[in-house]
């Protein structure tokens, strides 16, 4: 081991990075854009509910305050009030505005001619779109600095310079989209300090955006949707098995990126799905409690899957089914190999082996050269599953309380060790010589041929 340079880390680990950094530029700026298109859509309407309240103060007492019917009815505004064209966003906003104008002239103490208007609109959206960028940044790029740090600085990894920098060039569409998601998400599902400048729209449901900062959206509402949920509980098992991968040391491929890609695409698709459920559920039903609980339960739904993977939610299934009736849901599960972790088994999906008969067929070099945490077991494994595969589910329940790898089949076999034979038609398995034979022809050089011959 030896702990790589400081300054080629650091170039290594901006590679790493690069995607999602330029995911964040793209979102953001056009985030930004959409902020001064509001900005100066609402500048303009403010500007124009200025000159409808000084028109509407003209002639009358000092300190009076114009009423809302004659602040419409003046000239700047009459026309766009009464126009059926004008949508009801704008006169909503201009509204709001006289709102505003008229709680300022009425709490002004001095009651003078001229009111303290609200300019700096643009300044103020800017602000909060400089803080929300921060937090869509953050989010973003955090799941890359996990595992581009520990490419670019552990000791661990057995790669010069020059390969950690080819590894961390890799995937670059991948991370892309990822982080592409993530920032998206962020910013229009979670909206961190607000949904006050995401679209006109929101704006208008922020009418207090002038005076204080906005909770998040779902913690102000008090309403959680299932695309939110979904995106939490997934970006909470991104991070989790992200984590795992760093303390593990293995973050060299980045064939993590297409599964979290593929996971997304199921979780948000779901959640589109179930949305206009929750919906309707909720409009028709003439108890409200029940559909109050109709849609916690489906945000916990979505959360749950989002956090755990689809193959991980059929192992629990599975292993309930096991537990209740004690017996076989589905053959060939990856919850067959003996003390398997959940994160070990979502590690092996990640290099697309989702059952034994997968594994059975792996190259096992590779395996070793992608997943160096578990290459003390993947010999093991795999000599399991090519057992399993030939012998069959049936066969080898009966076969592992005597025998559980090809490897050590083939050497009772061919040993000709008559205890196990014995034990062979105890187990009510008589073609023992033939399943030897299989797996000789069927695998070959892939077998464990080290412990075979005994090397």
């Amino acid at each position: 081991m030896h702990k790589p340079a400081f300054v080629p880390s650091i170039g290594i680990l901006f590679v790493y990075c690069l995607p999602a950094l330029l995911t964040v530029a793209v979102v953001l700026y056009g985030y930004q854009n959409r902020v001064m298109e509001v900005g100066n859509f609402v500048t303009g309407q403010h500007r124009m509910v200025e000159c409808a309240v000084k028109q509407a103060r003209e002639g009358m007492d000092d300190g009076a305050v114009p009423t809302l019917e004659a602040i419409e009815k003046s000239a700047c505004l009459e026309l766009i009030m009464g126009d059926e064209t004008v949508s009801i966003y704008s006169k909503e906003l201009i509204r709001f505005f006289i709102r505003e104008h008229r709680i300022e002239l009425s709490n002004s103490a001095a009651k003078n001619n001229d009111y303290e208007d609200l300019n700096g609109i643009n300044e103020i959206l800017h602000g909060i779109w400089l803080k929300n960028a921060y937090i869509i940044g953050t989010m973003a790029v955090l799941p890359f600095l996990l595992l581009g740090f520990r490419l670019a600085f552990s000791p661990n990894i057995q790669l010069n310079a020059a390969e950690r920098l080819r590894y961390a060039r890799q995937g670059f569409l991948m991370k892309f989209l990822i982080g592409f998601i993530i920032a998206y998400a962020t910013m229009y599902l979670f909206n961190p300090i607000g949904r006050g400048v995401s679209t006109i729209d929101q704006f208008l449901v922020s009418t207090d955006l002038y005076r204080a900062e906005s909770l998040p959206l779902f913690i102000k509402t008090k309403l959680l949707t299932p695309v939110l949920a979904g995106f939490l509980g997934w970006y909470l098992y991104l991070l989790s098995y992200f984590f795992t991968k760093l303390i593990t040391d293995d973050v060299v491929s980045p064939r993590v990126y297409g599964v979290m890609l593929k996971k997304a695409i199921f979780t948000y698709g779901l959640a589109l799905v179930l949305s206009p459920m929750q919906a309707d559920i909720g409009i028709q039903s003439s108890e409200a409690a029940k559909a109050v609980n109709y849609s916690v339960q489906m945000c916990l739904a979505l959360f749950l899957i989002g956090f755990f993977p689809v193959a991980a939610l059929g192992l629990i299934r599975d292993t309930a089914v096991k537990l209740v009736k004690g017996v076989q849901t589905e053959k060939g599960n990856l919850n067959e190999l003996p003390g398997i972790s959940r994160w070990q088994i979502l590690r092996l999906e990640e290099e697309g082996i989702d059952n034994l008969g997968a594994l059975a067929y792996a190259d096992r070099r590779l395996l070793h050269r992608h997943v160096p945490s578990l290459s003390l077991l993947i010999d093991y494994w795999i000599d399991i599953a090519q057992l399993y595969v030939i012998a069959g589910q049936s066969h080898y329940l009966k076969l592992s309380p005597y025998v559980q790898t090809a490897s050590q089949f083939i050497i009772e076999i061919e040993s000709g060790n008559q205890q196990f034979t014995d034990a062979l038609k105890e187990a009510e398995v008589h073609n023992g010589a033939e399943i030897a034979r299989l797996l000789r022809r069927t695998f070959g050089e892939h077998l464990c041929l080290e412990c075979i011959d005994g090397k």
